[in-house]
C-alpha cells in the first residue's frame, strides 16, 4: 500500500550539476526537484511558521458542511490555501485503500475516519465499501475536522508480456477535507507540532514556590526555631528534587537533540543527584540554615523561570523531520474542540530557544555554583525586581548564568551582587550604596549569620545612617527571658523620662539650697550664741543641736545629689535615694523645731519648701513607670511578643524599601538568623545630652537667711529687762508674762521681731533702745506689721544694688514702691487707731506708738507717693496733740509737711 510521501523525513543536501554531452540517470534528475521542493518547503516552516495562519473553519447548513477561505502550513512544509469558501454535501468512510498515515493508525488499528465530498465534484473512489452519502446523515456535533495535505508517489506498473519497461511514476498532492471522532484529537494534536501537546506535557510538572517558615508565637528556643527553618527546608526540596527527576524523564528527551548537544552542562540528569548531596550537607549546617532556605527559593524561581520559558517555546522545535505532521487540526463546527494554532519561526524574532537553553545553563549553574563558605563579613547590596542583584552564596562565576536579558546584552559585570568584586565589576557594581538609591526597591545584607548582635546592629545603623538607606533595623531574642534582651534603650511614653530628668535637675537645686541655708541658719545662731544673744543655759545645748543638724542634712543632701546625678537607679539605689531624701526632710524639720524659740518665721524657707514639695515622691513614682514600660519594651523583643505584635515577619535575608530587617539573636547574643518586616519601625533613640535646667530663684528671697530671723530667747529678755528697769521691773515683767501667755502663738509665728524698734529722730536723741510693747494688741499687731513691711523693703533695696539686670531692677522697685505704700497705710492707721483707743490717748502707749510711726518712716525715703499719703492721713487725725506731735517728728524725717 502506498504511503503518504513525508518530504522533510530526510532532507535533500545535495543535487546535480550537469556537464556537456552527459548522460543522465532518474537520481540526476530527482535530485534537483527533492533539493528544491524541501528548500521551500523549509522556507516555509523556518521562515514562516507552522499551523493555521487564518480561516479555514468548519460550519454547517442543513444541507451542507462549508469550509471558510483561509490558509495553513503542515510541519511539512504543505501549504494548504483555500481561495474561496467551499460547500461539502457528501461524505464517506475514508477508504482503507487510502495511502498509509502514521497519525492515523495502521490498517488494522486506523482510527475511524470520514471524507467529505465537495458540492459538484464525482466521486471518483471506486471503493465500494465507501459509497457518499447525504451531507444531513452525519452527525458533526462530536466530530472534528482535519485537513490533510494527501501527497504521494504513484508507480504504475505497465509490464505486459513482451515487454515489462515500466514509465515514470507520478507524484500526487490534493487536500483532503476528513472528520473523526472528538477523542482522536490528541492523536493527532500528540503527532503535530501543536503547543496544546507541548501543554499537556508541562502540566505534569508543577511551578514551585518554598513554603514560608511558619514563625508562630510558640517558638521559645533556637531548637525550635532551626526546627520550623528545616521543615520549610525539607518541604521544598522533596518537591524540587521530585520536579528535577521529572525533568529528565518528561522532557528531557524532547529537548535532546535540539539543546543538550550544544549546550554544555544543560543535562538533567545530575540536577537531582547535586540537589540531594546539598540537602544531605545541609544536616551539620545548622547555623547556616538560611543560606540553604534562601538557595532553594533561587533554585524554585530558577525552575519556574524554566517552566515559562518551555511555555513559550514554539513546539514545532521539539519535533525531528520524520515527525513532521501533514495535516492541520481545523477543530469542530463554530471551531469548538482542539484546534491548531500558529507558531511563527524563530526568524521572526521569536528567542524562545535561546531563552530555555539559558535557563537550563542556570540551574545547572545554580546547583553547581553554591557554596555554605562564601559568605564572611558584613554587606550591603541594593537590589531590583527588574535587576536582582547575584547572592552571596554563590561564587562570581555565576553572574554570567544569573539573568537571560542581562547575559543576552553582555551586562554581566554591571550585575549588583555580594561577589561583585571578583567579577570584574563595572559601572559601579563594586560600591553600589554610593549610586542613587531611588532605583532600588530591595536590599540583600548578607554576613550577619553568626556575628554578635550588638556590634552588627551598630555597624549597620551607621550604614543606614551614612548612606540614606530606607530602612530600620532590629532585633529579637530567639530564647531567654527579657533580662537577656540586648536593645537601646527607648524613652518611655508621654516623655515621662524627659519629665522626670528636670525634676531631678530641680530637686538637686533645693538640695543644694536646703544644704547652703541649714549652713548660714547653723552659722546664724552659733553667732548669735556667742555674742551673749542667747542666754547662758541654752548656749551649748542650741550651739550642739545646730551643728549636728546641719552635719546629718549636709551629708544626707550630698548623697541624695549623687543618686540623682545617675540616669537611672537600680532597686537598691532607688531605696537608698528614698531614704536619705527622707531623712533630709525629717532633720530639715527637727532643726526648724529645735530653734524655734530662738527663732521666728517671716516666710516659708528652703527647709519648709522641701517639706512641702511632692518631687520627691514624682521622681520615685516616674521612675517606677519608665521601669515598667521599660521593662514592657522590652518583652516586646523577645521572639513570641515580637510576632503577635508583627505578624507579617517573614525569613530573608534582606529587607523591602520602607521595611524593617529584623536580627534574631540567642541569649549569647549571637545572630542567629534573619527576618523582615514591609512595615518600617522607628528605630530606638540612643539618649542624647538634654540641656541643663537653670536656677529658677523665687523673686523674694530675704538675705542673709531667708525666712527666718534668730532673737533672744524670751525668757533671756525677760531677764534683760528686770536688770536695765530696777524697780518698775515687777509691773513690766506682769505684763510680759501676760501678753506672753496670751499672744505667744502669735509672735512666734508671726511676720518677726525686729531689734532696735527706736531710731532716733534727725533732732531729737532717745534715751533707751529697748524693745517696749505699746500694751494694745491691735496697736502692736500693727507696730509688727511697721517692722515686717521695714525688712521687706530693705531687702528690696538689697536685691536691687545686687543686680545688673534693668528689668529685674525695675520689677524689684515696682515691688519696693508697694510696699512703702503699704507701710504709709499702716502707719496712718496705726496713728489714727492711738488716737481714737482712750487707754491709749491717756498713757504712755500713744507716745510709744508715735516712736514707732516715726522709727519706721526712714523706709518711705524717695517715695513722695508714700509721703503724701501719711501726710494725708495724719491731717484726719482729729486729736489736735497727737496730729501736732507726728507733724513735727516726721516733717524733719520725710522733708517737711
Amino acid at each position: 500500500m502506498t504511503s503518504l510521501h513525508n518530504s522533510l523525513a530526510k532532507i535533500s543536501q545535495q543535487y546535480t550539476v550537469f556537464v556537456k554531452d552527459q548522460v543522465l540517470t532518474e537520481q540526476q534528475l530527482n535530485s534537483i526537484s527533492d533539493y528544491l521542493d524541501d528548500q521551500v518547503r523549509l522556507s516555509r516552516t523556518a521562515l514562516t511558521g507552522v499551523g493555521i495562519i487564518l480561516g479555514l473553519k468548519v460550519s454547517r447548513t442543513d444541507t451542507a458542511l462549508q469550509l471558510s477561505k483561509g490558509l495553513g502550513i503542515t510541519a511539512d512544509g504543505d501549504l494548504l490555501v483555500n481561495y474561496q469558501p467551499q460547500r461539502f454535501d457528501r461524505f464517506k468512510e475514508y477508504p482503507l485503500q487510502a495511502p498509509k498515515y502514521p497519525p492515523f493508525g495502521t490498517e488494522d488499528g486506523r482510527i475511524p475516519l470520514m471524507q467529505l465530498i465537495p458540492e459538484g465534484e464525482a466521486d471518483t473512489d471506486t471503493d465500494i465499501d465507501a459509497e457518499a452519502k447525504p451531507i444531513d446523515e452525519l452527525d458533526s456535533s462530536g466530530l472534528v475536522f482535519v485537513l490533510l495535505a494527501e501527497a504521494y508517489i504513484e508507480d504504475k506498473d505497465i509490464c505486459t508480456g513482451t515487454n515489462c519497461d515500466n514509465g515514470s511514476r507520478t507524484y500526487t498532492s490534493r487536500p483532503r477535507l476528513l472528520a473523526t471522532h472528538a477523542e482522536f484529537a490528541q492523536q493527532l494534536l500528540g503527532s503535530t507540532p501543536t503547543r496544546q501537546s507541548l501543554e499537556l506535557t508541562l502540566e505534569k510538572l508543577q511551578r514551585r514556590y518554598p513554603e514560608a517558615v511558619t514563625l508562630s508565637p510558640g517558638i521559645n528556643t533556637q531548637s525550635e526555631w532551626f526546627k520550623q527553618l528545616r521543615s520549610a527546608c525539607d518541604s521544598a526540596f522533596t518537591q524540587l528534587h521530585g520536579d528535577l527527576t521529572s525533568f529528565g524523564q518528561l522532557i528531557q528527551p524532547l529537548l535532546q537533540a535540539h539543546i543538550e548537544s550544544d549546550s554544555e552542562g544543560s543535562s538533567s540528569s545530575g540536577w537531582a543527584t547535586r540537589l540531594a548531596a546539598i540537602h544531605n550537607r545541609s544536616r551539620t549546617e545548622t547555623s547556616r540554615l538560611l543560606y540553604y532556605y534562601e538557595f532553594l527559593g533561587d533554585l524554585a524561581q530558577g525552575w519556574n523561570e524554566l517552566l515559562d520559558s518551555l511555555a513559550e517555546l514554539q513546539p514545532h522545535y521539539l519535533m525531528t523531520a520524520s515527525d513532521a505532521a501533514k495535516h492541520l487540526l481545523l477543530g469542530g463546527v463554530a471551531g469548538t474542540a482542539p484546534r491548531q494554532g500558529f507558531y511563527p519561526s524563530p526568524a521572526r524574532a521569536d528567542n524562545s530557544l535561546t531563552r530555555v537553553r539559558f535557563q537550563l545553563d542556570k540551574l545547572n549553574a545554580l546547583l553547581i555554583q553554591f557554596g555554605w563558605s562564601h559568605i564572611s563579613a558584613l554587606k550591603i547590596t541594593p537590589s531590583s525586581s527588574v535587576d536582582p542583584s547575584v547572592p552571596g552564596y554563590y561564587q562570581a562565576a555565576l553572574f554570567d548564568h544569573w539573568s537571560f536579558d542581562v547575559s543576552r546584552r553582555g551586562r554581566s559585570r554591571y550585575l549588583l551582587g555580594y561577589q561583585a568584586d571578583n567579577n570584574q565589576p563595572l559601572g559601579g557594581a563594586e560600591s553600589p550604596l554610593l549610586r542613587r538609591q531611588s532605583e532600588f526597591d530591595y536590599y540583600r545584607i548578607e554576613g550577619v549569620i553568626g556575628k554578635s548582635f550588638s556590634s552588627t546592629e551598630s555597624t549597620l545603623r551607621k550604614l543606614i545612617r551614612q548612606h540614606h538607606l530606607p530602612f530600620s533595623v532590629t532585633g529579637t531574642l530567639v530564647e531567654g527571658d527579657f533580662r537577656q534582651v540586648i536593645k537601646p534603650h527607648f524613652r518611655p511614653r508621654w516623655g515621662l523620662r524627659d519629665f522626670q530628668y528636670l525634676l531631678k535637675q530641680d530637686l538637686t537645686y533645693q538640695l543644694q539650697d536646703v544644704s547652703q541655708f541649714s549652713s548660714q541658719f547653723k552659722n546664724a545662731v552659733i553667732r548669735e550664741a556667742d555674742d551673749n544673744r542667747i542666754r547662758d543655759g541654752d548656749i551649748a545645748d542650741i550651739k550642739l543641736q545646730v551643728s549636728t543638724r546641719d552635719a546629718d542634712i549636709n551629708r544626707g543632701a550630698l548623697s541624695a545629689i549623687s543618686l540623682l546625678q545617675k540616669p537611672a537607679l537600680s532597686a537598691d539605689e532607688q531605696q537608698s535615694f528614698n531614704a536619705e531624701i527622707g531623712q533630709v526632710i525629717k532633720t530639715a524639720g527637727l532643726f526648724k523645731n529645735d530653734v524655734a524659740k530662738v527663732s521666728n518665721t517671716h516666710f516659708p524657707t528652703s527647709f519648709d519648701q522641701l517639706i512641702v514639695n511632692r518631687s520627691p515622691i514624682w521622681v520615685d513614682w516616674i521612675d517606677r513607670i519608665n521601669k515598667e514600660q521599660d521593662k514592657k519594651d522590652t518583652e516586646d523583643h523577645l521572639l513570641p511578643n515580637f510576632i503577635n505584635r508583627h505578624p507579617g515577619l517573614e525569613v530573608a535575608a534582606g529587607v523591602p524599601r520602607g521595611g524593617t530587617f529584623v536580627l534574631l539573636y540567642n541569649s549569647g547574643g549571637t545572630i542567629v538568623g534573619s527576618a523582615m518586616l514591609s512595615h518600617y519601625i522607628e528605630p530606638a533613640l540612643e539618649e542624647t545630652a538634654r540641656p541643663t535646667l537653670p536656677r529658677l530663684d523665687p523673686p523674694f528671697q530675704a538675705i542673709p537667711i531667708p525666712g527666718i530671723k534668730v532673737m533672744p530667747s524670751l525668757d533671756f529678755e525677760i531677764e534683760r529687762k528686770i536688770t536695765n528697769f530696777g524697780d518698775n521691773l515687777n509691773k513690766r515683767i506682769d505684763e510680759k508674762i501676760q501678753f506672753q501667755s496670751v499672744y505667744s502663738d502669735v509672735f512666734k509665728n508671726s511676720l518677726g521681731i525686729v531689734r532696735d524698734l527706736y531710731a532716733a529722730d534727725s533732732g531729737t536723741k532717745l534715751t533707751t533702745t529697748k524693745d517696749r510693747l505699746i500694751g494694745d494688741q491691735l496697736a502692736d499687731a500693727l507696730a509688727n506689721q511697721l517692722v515686717a513691711l521695714e525688712t521687706q523693703i530693705q531687702t528690696y533695696d538689697l536685691k536691687i544694688q545686687q543686680t545688673d539686670s534693668v528689668e529685674e531692677r525695675e520689677r524689684l522697685q515696682t515691688k519696693k514702691s508697694q510696699a512703702q505704700e503699704q507701710m504709709a497705710s499702716s502707719m496712718v492707721e496705726l496713728a489714727d487707731y492711738t488716737a481714737k483707743e482712750p487707754t491709749l490717748a491717756t498713757s504712755s502707749g500713744s507716745q510709744l506708738a508715735v516712736e514707732k510711726i516715726v522709727t519706721g518712716s526712714t523706709a518711705l525715703s524717695g517715695n513722695q507717693a508714700a509721703i503724701e499719703l501719711v501726710k494725708t492721713g495724719i491731717e484726719g487725725i482729729q486729736d489736735t496733740s497727737l496730729r501736732n506731735n507726728l507733724n513735727t517728728r516726721l516733717g524733719g524725717r520725710l522733708g517737711g509737711f
